[in-house]
């Protein structure tokens, strides 16, 4: 199975999840991914559920219940190139959001020659969201890529790496 184009937006602030949730979602929305009849909702796991992934009949309800999730969670949004999931990461039961990772099939960004539009999606992110460091590679999770560490060495000032695909810095 190929791996995806992943676009993640490291975020070092106290960002309220649902502040974050939203503004990622309208951002999406204007970029023409959207939720559709086979959008899914997958909550992450907790230390005491593994939740399955279910299908979204109410967008609102969805959008809330991955808000309120302690571990918060992805939603597989419907965009110009094929399925697009946007997974949402914080620390368990603060209610804050560190990182939203985009992740887009290969073939689809490559037969439609689509990455500018994903770099324009994660300027657009990285304003809204003040994210500290926003950056994009091919298989970036294939590659070793922890967004946790990632938020560890830019709270200490490391700007570890570098993506020529898109590698956007905060301060």
């Amino acid at each position: 199975m190929s791996e995806p184009y992943q676009l993640a937006c490291l975020i070092t602030h106290d960002l309220p999840a649902e502040q974050g949730i939203r503004r990622c979602h309208r951002i999406l929305g204007e970029e023409g991914i959207s939720i559709s009849d086979d959008s899914l909702i997958a909550l992450h796991d907790t230390d005491i559920e593994e939740p399955e992934p279910e299908i979204i009949t109410n967008e609102e309800f969805a959008l809330q219940r991955l808000i309120s999730w302690p571990t918060l969670g992805s939603i597989d949004y419907s965009g110009p190139e094929g399925m697009v999931t946007v997974s949402y990461f914080g620390p368990p039961g603060q209610g804050l959001l560190t990182c939203v990772l985009v992740s887009a099939l290969e073939r689809a960004v490559d037969r439609t020659n689509a990455l500018p539009r994903y770099r324009h999606l994660g300027s657009r992110l990285h304003t809204e969201l003040t994210a500290q460091r926003t950056i994009m590679e091919w298989g970036l999770e294939m590659r070793g890529f922890s967004y946790l560490a990632e938020i560890e060495r830019l709270l200490s000032g490391d700007f570890d790496g570098e993506y020529p695909l898109l590698d956007l810095r905060r301060g």
